[in-house]
């Protein structure tokens, strides 16, 4: 209503987001809302993360449905998931319950009628990767830790596709065991443009001028420095993706488009590989051209001669933003599950899930407003992070006024 909007504006709120939270019986539960002082443009993007968050909130809402909730857990990543190529999982190993989402079934490619399973997965792993799976799966039943691993799957019509699998061990209702909650990302693009830029490595020394345009058109951000770690080949994804020329990167002026948090430690370790010359990977954030940061896998190996003697480096750069945010989304729901498992009170619930919101969304603000009993009027849930007097003018409001 007009009354509303204007309660908003005089807060300093450009644009508010509402979605209704409703139980499995169609009840008004409340509202989960996102409030910006700067409109975002478009909105459609950010639904699927504010569905996922809805449905996490009303599981938190609906107390009674919990235990069932953690057991035949089937929140995706939905639109998401297709986006990143990222499915979640959960695996009980001592009743050999399994669930997969949606994304985790396209990217096996199963149909949704088939019931997952740990052998339903060994059906398509690499021969050659079966001997390394039976020996994460052994460790995570004997030691209840935490696991993270790549495999290959072998498709029926012979395509090789690659993963990788994060799981978080999460004690069980009794506390005796742990059940994982976890994630299957599919990275076969990555391995692929990795592939294609160790395949033009091979060639360097005989067609340099054509090698130099192969990396420009390899799906990753490319670069090559002289053997004292003096940056002079960029290739063109490279420059286009954070605005620089190559005059302004080459050299160490490539550390301008670092995320400053980040700069020190990615230096440091640099400088370690160029000392020890021996190849090494690591994570960083880098900025796009239009100020915004992406987090990457930096990979950088050394290319000596026939006598030994180091001549050049040569690197990739790859976006692992996606997955980087899969981790923390699947990091920071193992949070809330757990306060939801271990009872916590609803306010600090609510909290932490408003907190899980606005840390993997920089600028927005989360509240969560709920309806008494009577469903006449609004009640403050949580909103830990937007100005208290809003929350206060909204609190007790008739729904109708």
């Amino acid at each position: 209503s007009q009354q509303y909007r204007d309660l908003a504006l005089a807060h300093d709120l450009c644009s508010c987001w509402s979605t209704p939270l409703l139980s499995v019986t169609g009840d008004v539960l409340g509202t989960f809302g996102l409030s910006f002082r700067i409109r975002p443009d478009p909105i459609s993007r950010y639904l699927p993360f504010v569905d996922q968050m809805t449905h996490l909130t009303k599981v938190a809402l609906e107390r009674s449905f919990i235990e069932a909730r953690l057991r035949l857990n089937e929140a995706c990543l939905s639109e998401a998931q297709k986006l990143s190529q990222t499915g979640s999982f959960w695996w009980d190993p001592v009743s050999g319950i399994v669930t997969w989402s949606d994304e985790v079934f396209r990217i096996y490619e199963f149909g949704r009628d088939m019931k997952p399973s740990l052998d339903l997965a060994r059906q398509r792993l690499h021969p050659d990767d079966r001997l390394l799976f039976e020996a994460t799966e052994k460790k995570a039943r004997l030691e209840n830790v935490d696991f993270e691993f790549e495999h290959r799957l072998l498709m029926p019509d012979g395509r090789v596709k690659y993963v990788r699998v994060v799981s978080r061990a999460i004690p069980n209702r009794t506390g005796d065991a742990v059940e994982y909650l976890g994630a299957v990302m599919d990275v076969s693009e990555e391995k692929s443009a990795q592939h294609a830029l160790e395949n033009a490595l091979r060639k360097t020394q005989e067609l340099k001028e054509q090698f130099r345009l192969a990396l420009d058109t390899i799906p990753g951000l490319v670069w090559i420095a002289l053997a004292d770690g003096h940056i002079d080949f960029l290739n063109q994804r490279w420059l286009d993706f954070t605005g620089l020329t190559l005059q302004q990167a080459s050299g160490w002026g490539w550390a301008v488009a670092i995320h400053p948090d980040d700069v020190e430690e990615l230096d440091g370790y640099w400088r370690t590989l160029l000392a020890t010359k021996r190849p090494g990977e690591t994570e960083a954030r880098l900025r796009h051209f239009d100020g915004s940061y992406r987090w990457f896998m930096f990979r950088a190996v050394p290319f000596f001669d026939e006598h030994g003697t180091l001549l050049h480096w040569y690197g990739q750069t790859t976006d692992i933003h996606d997955r980087k945010l899969a981790e923390a989304l699947l990091a920071g729901e193992k949070r809330v599950l757990e306060r939801i498992a271990r009872g916590d009170d609803l306010p600090s619930i609510l909290s932490a899930l408003c907190l899980l919101v606005e840390d993997n969304n920089p600028g927005w603000s989360c509240g969560i407003v709920l309806v008494d009993a009577n469903g006449t009027h609004f009640l403050h849930g949580a909103a830990p992070n937007v100005a208290e007097r809003y929350s206060a003018a909204i609190h007790g409001r008739p729904i109708h006024p």
